[in-house]
């Protein structure tokens, strides 16, 4: 498993996230149901910012070691 390529996907995604989230914030939401797509906008875009990151260095973590 290509596991850089595949934290790159996951970055590319959260970058996608995190402009949806940004269009969201201006004007900033009301209290109700599009806070909460924020809320939700923004823990997705924090996970996939996580998991790509580590997915990155795991693949030159791998790369490394087989060189």
């Amino acid at each position: 498993m290509d596991f850089e390529t595949l934290g790159k996907q996951y970055l590319a995604e959260s970058r996608a996230v995190e402009e949806r989230a940004r269009l969201l914030r201006n004007p900033p939401p009301a209290p109700g149901a599009e806070s909460r797509r924020l809320g939700m906008l923004t823990a997705m875009y924090l996970e996939l910012r996580v998991v790509g990151c580590e997915l990155v260095e795991r693949g030159k973590m791998y790369e490394n070691a087989a060189s």
